[in-house]
């Protein structure tokens, strides 16, 4: 199920990008959840740390997330 259009949560929108599968950053795209009541199409994306953590599609296209917030631990440490 991992690079199908079809997720525990839902079947994928055809008219938008499919997320499942990429990697941003830190991050890979596992899952599609829903869409959020701001109309953003919401992701489940597993972090190389291991810890999971939702992100908008806005979030991943704009390249504003890119761990579930480790990264910027670390970088203020």
């Amino acid at each position: 199920m991992e690079n199908s259009k079809e997720s525990i949560f839902g079947k994928v929108p055809h008219n938008f990008k499919n997320w499942i599968g990429e990697r941003v950053g830190r991050l890979f795209i596992k899952e599609y959840v829903h869409k959020g009541e701001d109309k953003q199409h919401v992701w489940l994306a597993v972090c190389d740390c291991g810890n999971e953590k939702l992100v908008k599609s806005r979030e991943l296209s704009a390249g504003d997330t890119k761990s579930c917030g480790c990264l910027y631990k670390e970088t203020v440490d």
